[in-house]
């Protein structure tokens, strides 16, 4: 699977499943990859912007922005249950 065609990636897809999970049913080998690759990236480009950030640093917009970096909205959703 392309990387470009993500849209039909179910580990992307939150979708209607009960707690926003994967529909595992669809998961095949090739989609693990892209998936990888786009949340690593996303993940970077989060510790960049608290790289970037113009604030002299804190515990709130440093540490604690590091602590949420690698979250999915999911996950922070989930967190809220």
């Amino acid at each position: 699977m392309p990387d470009h065609d993500l849209n039909d990636n179910p580990l992307l897809d939150g979708g209607d499943t009960p707690f926003g999970l994967p529909a595992f049913g669809r998961i095949r080998a090739e989609h693990f990859g892209p998936a990888l690759r786009l949340a690593m990236a996303q993940h970077l480009a989060q510790l960049d912007e608290i790289a970037a950030q113009d604030a002299a640093p804190d515990f709130d917009n440093t540490v604690a922005a590091l602590d949420r970096a690698g979250e999915s909205r999911s996950e922070e959703h989930t967190s809220e249950l």
